[in-house]
C-alpha cells in the first residue's frame, strides 16, 4: 500500500476514534447534568434569528418554580488540536445567531492560547475539563451564576 493510502487510512481512523470519544463525553456530560436535575436534550437544534437551525450537542433546560428557564446551549469541542481557532469562530457565529440563548463550549482537552483569547474576546464561556462529571458541576455553577 502506498504511503498516501496509509496516511489517509490513519487520518480516517483518528477521526473515527475522535468522534467516538466525543460522543462518549457528550453522553457522560448529559447524564451528569441530568443527575444534577437539569432537563437535557441531546443533539438539539435551535433556530437562530437568521432562520438557520443550529445543532448543539446538548441543550439544557431546568425547571425553576414550575417554569422552564431559557435554554442554554452546550457545544462539546471535539476538533483536533490545531483547529481550535476556526472552531471558536464557528461557535461565536452560532452564539450570535441564537442570542439571547447562552452558549457554553466544553472541551475535554486544553484549547490553544489563541483560541482561548478569541473565546474571551467573543465573550464565550469555555470550560476545559477532561472529566464529564466535573464539567457538569462547573457548568451548573456557571449557569446559576450568569
Amino acid at each position: 500500500m502506498s504511503a498516501g493510502k496509509d496516511r489517509n487510512r490513519s487520518d480516517n481512523e483518528s477521526s473515527s476514534v475522535l468522534a467516538l470519544t466525543e460522543d462518549s463525553f457528550v453522553s457522560r456530560l448529559a447524564g451528569a447534568l441530568e443527575a444534577l436535575g437539569y432537563g437535557v436534550e441531546r443533539q438539539s437544534q435551535l433556530k437562530g434569528r437568521s432562520g438557520v437551525e443550529h445543532r448543539f450537542d446538548i441543550v439544557v433546560k431546568k425547571k425553576k418554580e414550575g417554569k422552564f428557564l431559557d435554554p442554554i446551549a452546550i457545544a462539546v469541542e471535539g476538533t483536533p488540536a490545531g483547529k481550535d481557532e476556526a472552531s471558536i469562530i464557528r461557535h461565536f457565529a452560532m452564539s450570535y445567531d441564537v442570542n439571547p440563548v447562552r452558549v457554553f463550549i466544553v472541551s475535554s482537552r486544553s484549547l490553544s492560547e489563541s483560541a482561548n483569547k478569541l473565546a474571551s474576546m467573543y465573550k464565550l464561556c469555555v470550560i476545559e475539563e477532561s472529566s464529564a462529571e466535573r464539567a457538569a458541576q462547573e457548568l451548573s455553577r456557571r449557569m446559576i451564576k450568569e
